[in-house]
């Protein structure tokens, strides 16, 4: 009821609907004391090695999240880096990709978005081409959103992937994606200022800028990325379009 009372005063405040978002992974990352069924991790899931469980439990995230005003849920991870631990499906990106897709498909067929996170993905032993599978196959099944890393990612880059053309480009260009890419967290880049960051995520072809936790930040950010975009800094054509 709280949320669902907050949605809909944050939608009077501005007047029309807003993209209410949650991070509703299941397992450690679960955001509801109460009322919201609190799923296993992916790990577990993907241990079940089971596609239509996976997306049973998207559709089952979907009926509980949209009544309250949640149109899209910040899940599932694709990312097979062993740092994620249970936020992760398995070690196998074919696996993850199946079984994390599947879970993206049950949620969108019941009007809930969802985001892949965190392309271009990460192995035991760093980045290679083998770890953006997941990603390729949830671009083929119609994912709405990719949710790119905070962290470097190379050989692609050395600086983190929020920042990087060469990484929305190969999202954009060699996965022929056609949804909404998204920043993680740019509040977890802690040497430099978020007026920084979100002009910079911005010049790399993010179209959600993602500042969390801080609302002090959130206030700085804001009147940044504005002055950026009115002095050209900011391709203009791109804010359109998003």
């Amino acid at each position: 009821e709280q949320v669902r009372a907050l949605v809909r005063s944050l939608e009077e405040g501005v007047g029309h609907p807003i993209l209410a978002a949650v991070e509703h992974e299941g397992g450690l990352v679960t955001r509801f004391a109460r009322d919201i069924v609190p799923f296993p991790g992916n790990l577990a899931l993907g241990r079940t090695d089971t596609p239509s469980l996976a997306y049973e439990v998207g559709k089952s995230m979907a009926r509980e999240l949209l009544p309250i005003g949640v149109s899209l849920n910040l899940a599932p991870v694709l990312d097979c880096d062993p740092a994620l631990g249970l936020r992760r499906f398995a070690d196998d990106p074919e696996r993850a990709g199946v079984m994390g897709s599947e879970m993206i498909r049950g949620m969108q067929e019941a009007g809930l978005s969802a985001a892949a996170k965190y392309f271009p993905g990460r192995g035991m032993d760093g980045y290679k081409s083998e770890c953006s599978k997941p990603f390729k196959t949830a671009v083929e099944k119609g994912v709405d959103i990719i949710v790119t890393r905070a962290e470097p990612c190379p050989p692609l880059d050395s600086q983190p992937a929020v920042f990087s053309r060469f990484v929305v480009d190969m999202l954009r260009g060699q996965y022929g994606f056609q949804g909404v890419v998204m920043t993680d967290d740019l509040s977890s880049i802690r040497d430099l200022p978020i007026e920084e960051t979100v002009v910079r995520a911005a010049q790399a072809g993010h179209d959600i800028l993602v500042v969390g936790h801080h609302t002090e930040q959130m206030a700085r950010a804001c009147p940044r990325y504005k002055a950026a975009l009115e002095a050209g800094k900011i391709d203009l054509g791109q804010y359109e379009k998003t």
